[in-house]
């Protein structure tokens, strides 16, 4: 009857059931609520930092958790559980960010996990091959590797990141007109985007593919075209198992360093920040501009023209 005379229904916050105070419970429902609206990785990444918490002290109470006992907690992650710095960091952030979605549905309001981050040693994520290490590398993948070694021309070239790789299909890919879809279920920033195909990665393309099987995907189980799924550690593990055969397990190279080689390839062969920004899909050229800066480029083209 209300209905009908123009009243509505309020929009209610989801409340998390108060019968249990305890601190990892309170974030563990917090994150229950939130799994079906976050990606599963985000959602695994959660759960590891809710379980360490958990192994330091299961039974404190929210209401009774303050920011110095957050710096026990991170004293923990540091001596006992030999957590790196950054790693420590990532873990109250992400604690953090469950504490907050807490606070949006209780009486609380302050976060005792916004504490100062540790400083954090050099970093050694991005890290680019060598030319030297580069063509070794080409070279043992061409031979005994060639599913990982097609993989790699795909990040190496269009920049496609690895787990977004492992879900394109054959159809993902306009060869006619020299760009590779990437699907906003599939995509990091949840949006549709394109990345581009050049020379080098079209010739492979064609002699690799059959496009009459446009709804395989490209790399499915044991990286080969199908409809069976790959595991998403095979390509990684394979790399990996590469360069410990020519010796380069020690120098930090990952899957990612063929992103990274070919953003440094490319800007040295005259891609400009404008146009690198739109091949690595990056929102804006000041995020290209640092990340260009974390593989050691200076990214001022006019440089060598100052004189004062």
């Amino acid at each position: 009857i209300l209905l009908s005379k123009g009243y509505h229904l309020r929009s209610v916050k989801s409340i998390i059931p108060i019968s249990d105070k305890s601190l990892n419970n309170c974030l563990q429902s917090v994150l229950n609520l939130l799994a079906s609206t976050l990606a599963p990785k985000t959602v695994v990444t959660y759960q590891s930092s809710i379980n360490k918490l958990s192994g330091f002290n299961k039974t404190i109470l929210v209401n009774e958790f303050n920011e110095l006992q957050v710096i026990q907690f991170r004293d923990h992650l540091l001596s006992e559980i030999k957590n790196s710095p950054t790693t420590c960091n990532n873990t109250i952030q992400n604690l953090r960010v469950l504490y907050n979605s807490y606070m949006q549905r209780s009486d609380i309001k302050t976060n005792p996990f916004a504490v100062k981050s540790l400083r954090e040693k050099a970093s050694t994520k991005n890290i680019a091959f060598t030319k030297e290490h580069q063509i070794l590398l080409e070279k043992y993948l061409m031979e005994n590797e060639p599913e990982v070694y097609f993989f790699t021309r795909f990040v190496y070239y269009s920049f496609v990141r690895p787990g977004e790789l492992l879900q394109l299909k054959i159809r993902n890919l306009n060869i006619h007109e020299n760009y590779i879809s990437v699907p906003a279920n599939i995509a990091k920033s949840k949006r549709t985007q394109t990345a581009i195909i050049i020379k080098p990665l079209q010739e492979l393309i064609n002699e690799r593919l059959n496009f009459n099987e446009s709804d395989k995907l490209i790399f499915g189980h044991g990286l080969v075209p199908g409809f069976t799924k790959s595991g998403i550690n095979v390509a990684f593990r394979r790399h990996q198992k590469a360069l410990k055969e020519i010796g380069l397990e020690a120098f930090n190279y990952t899957l990612y360093s063929w992103k990274h080689t070919g953003a440094v390839n490319a800007y040295k062969s005259g891609v400009g920040i404008k146009e690198l920004q739109n091949m690595l899909r990056h929102s804006n050229s000041n995020t290209t501009d640092i990340y260009l800066k974390s593989l050691g480029l200076r990214t001022d083209p006019k440089a060598k023209e100052y004189n004062w």
